[in-house]
């Protein structure tokens, strides 16, 4: 009896391992009858995983970037059975996001996606249909309108937990460039004085203000990599085949640092936006904090004048200096990886008061060691 469950068992194991092999095999057949044609290129890959090992280690922005530096501004990537095509340069984003923005508008599906977005029905996740575009339509012209966005003060003063990371970038830059910090309080002295605070109205008047937010959001896109595309159709991109069902990922922390684009693409310089037309809407593909096409942040316009409105604040009401024993030259720009690219460490600041003591009790502020 005993020899008897032995072989079973024996037999048992060995038919498993040969379902497991024929699913492999069938699901490489499958990859092979996808992606037949001129795919993009990419690296070596290997059996079962994939590319899986070219992402694990070091931030995904910049495992992508580096891939990219080797093989193309359009790359093949594939994860066992998930295909994904990584972009990143200005004219082919500009492809994706524009010319063909009806075929790669979707969002792919997945069990996160069901599970934590309530299968895929809520703005950002959806995939692209009539739920989707009533809720855009909801969200951008009532909700988000101009015309609210202007009367959003208080929520706009309360509001810096939502736009934490790119606000802290801001100030971690200004405080490594001195002369910048200067130039920033030059203005907003000029424009605004020393006997109020900064108010939203303002923002428009300053255009220093302005390239500083826009530099940010260049130098530090806070989402890295935009939320997947899903291609609804075989096309073609940059004269690559793309299958249908294809994840389409932007790597925009690549593209705002594109060599090729912009002079100097590491340093931290306002000045470049100054009597320049690029902007951060979307409409330039050279820049894309925010996305572009119908898949552009929803929640932009908000989020800029959160940003400038923050830092304006801060800038002209506060004399900001590091701890005792450090310099700008110590202040790191270090990274981390999550929902959004974060600041890897902590920026440990001094903050005083810069303005007239009235200045701040007017406005309702209460100050402790002045």
């Amino acid at each position: 009896m005993e020899d008897l469950i032995a072989v079973l068992t024996s037999w048992s194991v060995q038919f498993m391992a040969a379902l497991v092999f024929l699913y492999v095999l069938l699901k490489s057949f499958k990859r092979v009858r996808y992606t037949a044609g001129k795919r993009p290129p990419g690296p070596p890959s290997l059996p079962l995983i994939g590319h899986l090992h070219h992402l694990l280690f070091g931030l995904p922005h910049h495992s992508f970037t580096k891939i990219a530096e080797k093989y193309g501004p359009i790359v093949w990537l594939e994860v066992g059975a998930l295909r994904l095509v990584v972009v990143t340069s200005s004219d082919i984003a500009r492809e994706v996001l524009k010319t063909q923005d009806h075929i790669f508008a979707s969002r792919p599906p997945g069990i996160m996606t069901d599970l934590v977005f309530n299968k895929g029905q809520d703005l950002v996740f959806s995939p692209l249909n009539d739920n989707f575009r009533r809720a855009r339509k909801v969200f951008t012209t009532e909700l988000l309108s101009q015309k609210r966005i202007d009367s959003f003060k208080d929520i706009i003063s309360a509001g810096a937990e939502t736009t934490p990371d790119t606000i802290v970038r801001a100030i971690t830059e200004l405080v490594r460039h001195p002369n910048i910090i200067e130039r920033l309080q030059s203005e907003l002295d000029d424009v605004i004085g020393k006997e109020r605070l900064v108010e939203e109205a303002d923002l428009n008047n300053l255009e220093y203000l302005q390239a500083v937010v826009k530099e940010t959001l260049r130098l530090h896109t806070v989402v890295g990599l935009g939320i997947p595309h899903f291609s609804t159709e075989a096309t073609k991109v940059s004269g690559y085949d793309i299958p249908a069902n294809t994840q389409v990922m932007l790597n925009y922390y690549a593209i705002n640092r594109d060599a090729k684009v912009w002079k100097n693409p590491l340093k931290f310089d306002p000045s470049r936006f100054l009597n320049s037309p690029v902007d951060v809407r979307g409409h330039h593909y050279v820049l894309l904090p925010f996305g572009a096409g119908r898949r552009r942040c929803p929640g932009m316009n908000l989020a800029l004048v959160n940003v400038a409105y923050n830092i304006a604040q801060l800038i002209h009401a506060c004399p900001i200096s590091l701890p005792e024993g450090l310099t700008h030259l110590d202040v790191d720009v270090e990274e981390k990886f999550g929902m959004t690219v974060a600041r890897g460490n902590p920026l440990n600041l001094l903050i005083k008061r810069r303005l007239p003591l009235d200045v701040y009790r007017r406005a309702g502020l209460q100050l402790s060691g002045v």
